[in-house]
């Protein structure tokens, strides 16, 4: 059992223990100098009990279960505004204050102060509170709509006490990740960090449908098979970004073929990629 008058319930609401570091030592009553220290830890899951809360301590083993490194996905695996990234979160353009006018529900309010942000620009973004019951505290936005001029925030989660008309907050925008945003939105592509052209799964993720389109669009006809011809050289020989989707290429004995579905048509050399 632990117990301590420096752990308060309302510091635990706030979340003011989450991730503590916690040591578990072997001491001598009668002389404290003499002690071992038994094990390491931090705090994870914190449940409310009948009369105290639970704490969940996690031994250093839970470390290894995180992502160390870099992942290979289209998606930029930076933290917008960090040093990776670069963007500078201070600027007026991307950064924001306002107040609460109304609330909608737990998490989802109407604030004033925002009319000059475009929908969507506070979308996967962050909020501080400046001022009420969650004053110095920080939460995520999931989304950012505009009603007749007037912006309508909702929040990842409801944070820890109700939110209050006249809250005052400053927002700052968020990023989805992808590069399209990463250029229109912050004009930063240089710093993306992401692998954008990695092969996709639409092929793969593709169901039937009573339009048909199962087959491919480069392999109908053999007339158009010099599309594909185009995409065997785009892979396997020169940088052209231009293979149809639905399209899958190999390299039988007989020379290129195209395959889509249980339908195959030989490819034709396109005279105007003859070297």
């Amino acid at each position: 059992m632990l117990t301590s008058d420096l752990i308060t319930e309302t510091d635990i609401l706030d979340g003011r223990w989450d991730n503590a570091a916690v040591e578990v030592w072997r001491v001598n009553w009668a002389d404290t100098g003499q002690r071992v220290l038994m094990r390491r830890g931090a705090i994870g899951q914190i449940r409310r009990g009948r009369l105290a809360f639970v704490a969940e301590v996690r031994s250093l083993a839970h470390v290894l279960g995180q992502t160390v490194g870099r992942i290979f996905q289209a998606t930029c695996d930076a933290a917008l505004g960090d040093a990776r990234c670069g963007v500078d979160l201070e600027g007026p353009s991307v950064k924001g204050n306002g107040a609460v006018i109304d609330l909608l529900r737990d998490r989802a309010f109407t604030a004033a102060g925002l009319g000059g942000f475009a929908s969507g620009w506070f979308t996967f973004g962050t909020i501080e509170w400046t001022s009420g019951a969650n004053a110095g505290r920080r939460a995520e936005v999931i989304s950012h709509d505009l009603t007749d001029g007037i912006a309508v925030l909702t929040l990842l989660e409801a944070p820890v006490r109700s939110i209050v008309g006249g809250d005052d907050f400053t927002i700052r925008a968020g990023c989805d990740k992808r590069i399209e945003t990463c250029g229109a939105k912050f004009a930063n592509t240089a710093n993306f960090r992401g692998f954008p052209h990695i092969p996709g799964q639409d092929a793969v993720l593709r169901y039937a449908t009573k339009d048909g389109g199962h087959e491919g669009p480069c392999c109908e006809r053999r007339s158009r098979a010099r599309y594909c011809y185009r995409a065997l050289l785009a892979r396997h020989a020169l940088p052209r970004p231009s293979q149809p989707s639905g399209c899958r290429l190999r390299l039988p004995r007989t020379g290129p073929w195209c395959m889509a579905g249980s339908r195959r048509a030989r490819a034709v050399p396109d005279p105007a990629l003859q070297p």
